[in-house]
């Protein structure tokens, strides 16, 4: 518990200093910076009294964002990640594993139909799957075979009575993650879930997040645009797009060298994070290019969101510790509202970077809206 406690002040202190080496300080930074840390650690220890409380020492200092607020958008991230299916014909065995699951926190769904695990998974955006190797209908091995053909990546525990060198053989073999025998350890069971949870968590952050900038990759920016489109289905809410250039950006590299102008963009994204809403997505599109995705925000607000960020931003100096080099950081943007099905994602990209060419067009430094260019 102390190391989780340690821990924490340890990745505050890591953030304080890069902020600090490129001078892109401020609340929202701070909060930015405490939203990740705290993330981190309750989806360790979310039981840890010790951690809970030091967590909330760090939140009392901040004013600027009501603690249950913030306290909720932290349990909603870590709630995302917490979804186990368990498969099994034995109701005494669902129920204890139900059990055992619920009161750390976890949500639980049981199956003891063979023919619903794929529909389930999907229903219920399953994380990680526990399936008995013996069932009625279709065997474990069959079942594991059939949710590799559409989840190649979700984890899956077998569980089986059968302590025999063969079947779990075959179990690793055709796809399964591990292999539990009962009777099993509670805790050596919740252990086993959470590594392979731990472990499918971080493949997903290196499938999904920029090595460099830490915004989200191109691939992911596809993703959820299509998944916002979807949701306008459902509840008709509006979200915008914002294409994002650095202007000058080649002069930096040139100026300076490539190891400066990488500094400089994890500073700006860095910086352009920590102004914007905790529920905004920034993605890196490549190079010097960036894509913010406000759900369920217009293109009025979208515009003030950038311009905010652009005033503050323009004040500031990228700057380099070390070498004292310092240089200003301006950029263009172009804004496009997405309140419609009938459009390609391509097509949203595609006008978000007209307007962005037209913000380069006007001199540069500045944030256009597609409607207005059209």
């Amino acid at each position: 518990m102390n190391a989780n406690i340690k821990l924490i002040d340890k990745r505050l202190k890591e953030r304080e200093k890069i902020s600090l080496t490129f001078s892109c300080e401020g609340t929202a930074d701070i909060r930015n910076r405490l939203y990740a840390s705290s993330v981190v650690y309750k989806a360790y220890e979310k039981t840890d009294r010790k951690v809970s409380l030091k967590l909330n020492e760090k939140l009392s200092c901040v004013n600027f964002i009501k603690k249950d607020e913030y306290i909720k958008c932290v349990q909603t991230k870590i709630e995302a990640l917490d979804r186990i299916l368990i498969v099994d014909d034995d109701a005494v065995i669902l129920n204890v594993l139900k059990d055992i699951f619920n009161k750390r926190g976890y949500h639980v769904t049981l199956c003891s139909n063979s023919f619903e695990v794929n529909e389930k998974i999907k229903e219920n955006k399953i994380d990680i799957a526990i399936i008995d190797l013996i069932l009625p209908e279709i065997d474990g091995i069959e079942i594991v075979e059939s949710i590799r053909k559409t989840e190649p990546e979700l984890p899956i525990i077998m569980l089986s009575g059968s302590a025999d060198t063969g079947n779990k053989i075959r179990a690793l073999g055709i796809g399964a993650d591990d292999y539990i025998t009962k009777p099993f350890e509670e805790k050596e069971l919740v252990a086993r879930v959470e590594r392979a949870l731990t472990r499918a968590s971080i493949f997903r952050a290196a499938c999904i997040e920029d090595g460099l900038t830490e915004a989200y990759t191109k691939n992911y920016l596809w993703r959820k645009i299509k998944e916002y489109m979807c949701a306008y289905q459902r509840n008709k809410k509006a979200f915008s797009i914002a294409f994002i250039d650095m202007d000058n950006f080649k002069n930096i590299n040139d100026t300076y060298g490539h190891l400066i102008g990488d500094e400089a963009l994890k500073c700006f994204v860095y910086a352009l994070k920590a102004s914007l809403r905790l529920t905004d997505y920034v993605f890196r599109f490549g190079g010097d290019e960036f894509v913010v995705l406000f759900p369920e925000t217009d293109e009025k607000n979208a515009y003030n969101n950038l311009e905010r960020f652009r005033n503050n931003f323009a004040h500031d100096r990228i700057k380099k510790n070390s070498t004292s080099i310092v240089f200003d950081g301006t950029f263009s943007a172009g804004i496009t509202e997405v309140k419609g099905t009938d459009v390609e994602v391509e097509d949203i990209i595609r006008r978000a970077d007209m307007a962005l060419y037209e913000a380069k067009a006007q001199g540069k430094n500045r944030t256009c809206i597609y409607l207005s260019i059209t």
